[in-house]
C-alpha cells in the first residue's frame, strides 16, 4: 500500500512538473505572438513539447536540429532564448524589420545551419548531414522536426529512401502530426501519410503522443540499425482551448481578448 502511495505521490509529481513546464513555454510563445502579430500560433503549440524537451531537457546541439516545418519558428526561439543562445535584445526584434528572427528561420542569423519554410526540405537536409557524418566517421544524430502537411511533398519520401538506402541510423525524422495543415484536414487532403511508414522495412517507425514528456525522451533516445521516424501526435493549439483543433489559427492573429483569454486558460 504505502508502495502504491509512493508510486501515485511520484506520478502526481511529474505530471504536475510537466504541465507546470508547458505552460511556461506556452505563455511565452502567446506573448511573443500578441505582442508581433505573427501568424502560425497553432503550429508552435503543437510542437512545443517536442522543441523544448529536444533542446532544454535532452540537450540537443540547436544546430543538429532541423525545424523543417518553418513557420513554427517561435516554439524554436523562444525555446533557444530560454537555453540562453538568444538575447533578450534579439528576442525582442523578432519578427521586425532586419531581424534575424524573421517568420521562417534563416541560417544567416547563426542560429540554424539550414534555412527553412520552404516546406519538404528539412529530410532531405538533415539526410545529407547524416550522411556527411558518417563518411567522417561521426555518429553523432541529426533531428529534423516536419509537419504531416509536409508529407505532400514528394522531396520527403526522397529523402527517407536516401536515408534507408544508407542506413543513416543517425537520422531521426519527427513528424508533428496534428491533423491539420493550411488547407484543412490532412485526412481530407492526402490521408494520414505517416502511418503508411509504419511497416516499411528498414526503417524503426514509432508512434508516440507528442506532448507526453516521457514518449517524447524514449524516442529521441532510441537506439536503432536504421532511420527513425517517429509519428508524434499532436494537437493543433494544444493548451489554448479555443485554438485546439480550429484551423482558423493556422493564420489567425491574437486580438487582446484572445490573448488574455488564451493566458487565462494556461
Amino acid at each position: 500500500m504505502n508502495y502504491n502511495r509512493h508510486t501515485i505521490f511520484i506520478k502526481i509529481f511529474l505530471s504536475a512538473k510537466q504541465n507546470s513546464l508547458n505552460s511556461f513555454f506556452r505563455k511565452r510563445l502567446i506573448e511573443l505572438h500578441y505582442k508581433k502579430q505573427s501568424v502560425h500560433l497553432g503550429s508552435s503549440l503543437s510542437c512545443i513539447d517536442i522543441i523544448s524537451i529536444a533542446l532544454l531537457e535532452l540537450k540537443i546541439p540547436h544546430k543538429d536540429f532541423v525545424l523543417s516545418k518553418g513557420h513554427a519558428s517561435t516554439a524554436l526561439y523562444v525555446c533557444l532564448h530560454e537555453a540562453g543562445v538568444i538575447s533578450n535584445e534579439l528576442l525582442n526584434s523578432y519578427f521586425e524589420n532586419g531581424t534575424q528572427l524573421t517568420g521562417h528561420p534563416i541560417s544567416d542569423s547563426g542560429l540554424v545551419e539550414f534555412s527553412t519554410g520552404s516546406l519538404g526540405h528539412g529530410v532531405s537536409l538533415a539526410a545529407g548531414k547524416c550522411k556527411a557524418r558518417k563518411l567522417l566517421g561521426n555518429k553523432a544524430p541529426v533531428f529534423c522536426l516536419i509537419s504531416d502537411g509536409e508529407m505532400n511533398e514528394g522531396a520527403v519520401y526522397e529523402g527517407i529512401n536516401f536515408a534507408i538506402q544508407h542506413q543513416l541510423n543517425n537520422l531521426f525524422i519527427i513528424v508533428d502530426n496534428n491533423g491539420l495543415q493550411g488547407l484543412g484536414h490532412g485526412s481530407q487532403i492526402l490521408g494520414d501519410l505517416a502511418q503508411i511508414f509504419s511497416s516499411r522495412e528498414h526503417l524503426n517507425y514509432l508512434e508516440i503522443d507528442g506532448h507526453k514528456e516521457m514518449d517524447i525522451k524514449k524516442a529521441l533516445q532510441s537506439e536503432s540499425k536504421y532511420p527513425t521516424l517517429i509519428n508524434a501526435k499532436t494537437v493543433k493549439g494544444k493548451g489554448v482551448y479555443f485554438a485546439e483543433n480550429n484551423n482558423h489559427w493556422h493564420y489567425e492573429k491574437l486580438s487582446e481578448e484572445h490573448y488574455e483569454r488564451a493566458l487565462s486558460q494556461l
